[in-house]
């Protein structure tokens, strides 16, 4: 009895590594490596005592070159001769050309 279970076994073994050498999957494509992006980065600074047309303007003309908005860098009192001024800088990013 144990003599035909150690056959049958092996038996599955072998059907099982047959088997699997039939149904192998072909490999698996890599994806095509892109380059990497290098990014150019621009501070600007925004003070609050110029109109907000001033501010859309500037936002928009730097769109235009390609410009994206990334965040506020740093913001504080600046000392001018009419008191003091709010001043915040605002980074942008855009592609390396």
């Amino acid at each position: 009895m144990k003599g035909k279970m150690v056959i049958a076994i092996l038996i599955g073994v072998v059907i099982g590594l047959v088997s699997s050498s039939f149904l192998k999957q072909s490999e698996a494509q890599g994806q095509v490596k892109q380059e990497k992006q290098t990014w150019e980065y621009k501070e600007v600074p925004f003070v609050v005592t110029q109109a907000n047309d001033e501010h859309t303007k500037k936002i928009t003309d730097l769109a235009s070159e390609g410009w994206e908005y990334v965040g506020l860098v740093g913001s504080g009192p600046s000392g001018s001769s009419q008191g003091f001024m709010s001043v915040g800088n605002v980074l942008f990013k855009r592609l390396k050309k």
